[in-house]
Parts: C-alpha cells; structure tokens; sequence
C-alpha cells in the first residue's frame, strides 16, 4: 500500500505561477525609485541628459538617460549618495540624494 498522497494539479500550477512571479519581479522591494525631470531656465525639458548614481566616493554605480520630455526614471541603489546629471551645452549639477525628494532638476 502506497502512503504516498498525489499532490493536486492545481497546486503544482499555484506553486509555478508563485515562483515565476518572484523570477519575473526581482527588484520589488530592493531600493526606491527616484523619478524627476531636468529642466533647464525657461523650464523646458532638456532631452537625452545623463543620469548617473555616485557612491559617497564617486565611484558609479548606475546610471540612465531622460526621454524626450526631460523625465528620468531609476532605481535607487542602496549606497547611492549622488545624483550627476549632464547633457552638451549645460554645466553638470551635482545633489545629494541620500535625504531629499528630487522632482525638478534645473541645470544651466
């Protein structure tokens, strides 16, 4: 006699939709997310500007680029302590992001 009970279908695809969400979603909960944009004097979004994260010793860590409207999106890295931004024709700003909500950048 066999003691061995069969494990339910519908429990073996409960449990691969389970893992696949955790395969599928792997930065959920690892750091926040910084979105802003970088505007410059007239307040018009500066488009494909650098976006880049710094260590406390510069070193760096990530980085990206803003769309065509100037907003950016990335997540932040738990010791990012500096937000670069630059683009050709504007002097490159540098903020301190390891205390403050960043939602404009405005660059010269």
């Amino acid at each position: 006699m066999n003691s061995h009970k069969p494990i339910s279908c519908s429990l073996l695809i409960m449990g691969f939709f389970c893992l696949s969400g955790l395969l599928l979603f792997p930065t959920i909960g690892r750091g926040q997310e910084i979105t802003g944009k970088i505007i410059d004097g007239e307040n018009a979004g500066i488009p494909f500007a650098n976006i880049v994260l710094l260590s406390r010793d510069s070193t760096f860590i990530k980085g990206t680029t803003t769309a065509a409207d100037g907003s950016f999106m990335i997540n932040k890295a738990k010791n990012a302590a500096i937000l670069r931004v630059s683009s050709i024709g504007y002097s490159t700003t540098y903020l301190d992001i390891a205390e403050k909500e960043i939602t404009k950048i405005s660059v010269k």
